[in-house]
This record gives C-alpha cells, structure tokens and sequence, in this order.
C-alpha cells in the first residue's frame, strides 16, 4: 500500500462515501477526486494532484465505475475536438447534425 493510502482509509475511517449500485461500504482504496489528468491539464502539478483534499477513500466497485465513467467522458471530449479538426481541415460548416437534438 503505498504511504497516501495509509493515511487517507484511516481519515475516512474505511467509508465509501457515496452508495452506488453494487457498492460494498468498506472502502479498500483510494480515488482522486479531480482526477490527476484535469489537474495537470489545468497547469497543476502530480503533488497538487495527490493532495490530501484531493483524495478519498472508496470501495473497489466505486472506483472502477467512477474510472470507467472518466474516460468514457474524456474519450467523447477527444473525439469532439478531432471532430471539429476535421471539419476546419475539410472547411466544412460547423452546424449540427440533421438527426441530432441539439
């Protein structure tokens, strides 16, 4: 286990906070709220990222969930911005697609 965790299950007193589907209650690890690549994408620093503020304790089902639904969210922002390259690259018109809601 490495030294942060150490001390942020303590603090928390071994909690997950938040009770999603297939939570177990007892938490096992330890999650950045800001996860580290928005810090350092924002001109932050891996320690800015590893504060303690910035870290809490959750269970492993959590974890994974709030993971996956990080990178769903960034793959879909990556793939607007690619989007967008394409159509100036192209020069076509930045209007919204005739199926969508928007």
């Amino acid at each position: 286990m490495s030294m942060l965790m150490w001390r942020v299950l303590p603090r928390d007193g071994y909690q997950c906070p938040l009770r999603y589907h297939l939570c177990t209650g007892t938490a096992t690890e330890v999650d950045h709220i800001v996860n580290v690549a928005k810090v350092l994408q924002s001109g932050g620093t891996k320690a800015q990222a590893d504060d303690m503020s910035n870290l809490a304790a959750v269970c492993s089902p959590r974890h994974a969930l709030k993971t996956e639904h990080e990178r769903c969210t960034a793959s879909a922002a990556s793939n607007r911005q690619r989007a967008a390259q394409r159509r100036k690259r192209l020069r076509l018109p930045d209007r919204p697609h005739p199926g969508s809601w928007t």
